[in-house]
């Protein structure tokens, strides 16, 4: 259901830098050299067309599930200092329960411990693993407001650290605490029990969204590469 870009470097040692996702180049993050995997149908999918963002739309539905996945190329390995950069908007966003939201990003490291970011328009949230996908710590955040990512998006910067996360927005630490485990779920289809899986979407029947989204590095080196090939170092 997801493709993965598996390209081979040297993992534990100097795994690098990777750009799985730059809206500047003009395609989306499906399409060649990406290959994140489209999940879902029902949405509706906006490619950049000169805008440097990406629009997926899944509020003509509440229950439509749409977004993208993938698997980093790298081991997201604690001892190495993995931050993980993303830059998304939410233009719109409406939900049924207070535990459900119609953006959600989630990064697992190579353990499978890791978070699912919530996203409200005035908020930002972490999933609880227990009791299971329940409402956790939060931080007040203008999400739909401009900020110093890709095509003016908001850029949010993930680091793991032994149990615990750093969630940083624009620079500024708004979020931390223990990475959870989601493994407990169960479905047809589990990405929660998939090592250095990565997901931004819609995930929920129960809340819908309109998200721009433009950009998305893993960080867990010091050699740097983009779309599978060395640049610098």
């Amino acid at each position: 259901m997801f493709l993965t870009a598996l390209l081979g470097c040297a993992l534990a040692v100097d795994p690098g830098y990777w750009n799985l996702y730059d809206a500047r180049h003009g395609s989306m993050p499906q399409e060649s050299p990406w290959y994140w995997g489209l999940v879902g149908t029902g949405g509706v999918v906006t490619p950049p067309d000169g805008s440097s963002k990406v629009t997926l739309d899944t509020t003509s539905l509440l229950t439509i599930q749409e977004g993208w996945l993938n698997v980093a190329p790298v081991p997201i390995l604690i001892a190495s200092g993995p931050r993980v950069s993303f830059d998304v908007r939410l233009r719109q966003e409406s939900h049924a329960n207070s535990d459900r939201a119609g953006l959600s990003v989630i990064v697992l490291a190579d353990d499978k411990l890791g978070v699912e970011i919530s996203f409200w328009p005035d908020r930002v949230w972490i999933q609880n693993d227990s009791p299971l996908f329940t409402h956790g710590e939060e931080a007040w955040l203008d999400t739909g407001a401009a900020g110093s990512g890709v095509g003016g998006l908001r850029h949010y910067d993930l680091f793991f650290r032994a149990t615990g996360y750093e969630l940083r927005v624009d620079g500024a630490t708004v979020l931390s605490g223990i990475r959870r485990d989601y493994t407990a779920f169960s479905g047809s289809f589990n990405p929660y029990v998939i090592p250095n899986v990565l997901w931004v979407g819609d995930d929920t029947k129960s809340a819908s969204a309109v998200t721009e989204f433009s950009r998305f590095t893993v960080s867990c080196g010091s050699r740097y590469l983009t779309g599978g090939q060395r640049v610098g170092g």
